[in-house]
């Protein structure tokens, strides 16, 4: 019995759900102490405006996109699981185009709208322009979403950890320091564009 448990927590499976489990852990933590450090820097209006950008951008992401990274990483998963790498390629090659067209459309999108929801909103454009801004995200990201669903895909998973706790540790020191240096959450979303940066730089690495 010991023995079969034994190897049952060998199997590839078991690793794979491990560093997920261990690599979601650090990200959360790591976004707590985002958050706290925020609260203390900005008080309490200053991050509600941050959080209010990253929500409106979120809306408009959210309308827009239809799931293609879900559907891709199976796709990817069934042909790794026959080692059909041309029809691997090819989805992936999918996702960032699909990705791509989408992300160009939220950032025309965001343009329009945002600004106006802002005002409507909060009485002022400003909160508005800065999710405009963050619609920029998507297109920055693109490496990153490409390499992330390439790893979940061919279930490279210790890759998936790296990039994501890479990733967010890159977050949590670039919009602290915008938050110090300016003191507004402009600086803090400033921060939060240069991560996406930062994060497609190391995915084309990974």
């Amino acid at each position: 019995m010991i023995g079969r448990l034994w190897e049952a927590l060998r199997t590839k499976f078991v690793r794979d759900a491990a560093t997920l489990q261990v690599a979601s852990t650090i990200s959360q933590g790591f976004q707590v102490v985002t958050t706290a450090a925020l609260a203390l820097l900005l008080g309490a209006e200053g991050q509600g405006l941050y959080v209010s950008a990253i929500a409106l951008q979120a809306l408009v992401f959210f309308l827009i996109n239809v799931g293609v990274l879900q559907a891709t990483v199976s796709q990817v998963a069934a042909a790794a699981a026959r080692q059909n790498e041309y029809k691997s390629s090819g989805w992936i090659a999918f996702l960032a185009k699909t990705v791509a067209a989408f992300g160009l459309l939220i950032f025309v999108a965001g343009w329009f709208v945002l600004p106006w929801i802002g005002e409507v909103l909060y009485g002022d454009p400003t909160v508005g322009v800065w999710a405009w801004w963050l619609c920029a995200m998507p297109l920055i990201e693109l490496p990153k979403v490409v390499a992330g669903a390439a790893f979940q895909g061919t279930r490279r998973m210790l890759a998936l950890g790296q990039l994501e706790n890479a990733y967010d540790m890159m977050r949590f020191f670039l919009v602290v320091c915008g938050a110090v240096v300016t003191g507004s959450p402009e600086g803090a979303l400033v921060g939060l564009l240069l991560t996406s940066v930062g994060g497609a730089v190391l995915s084309a690495a990974l």
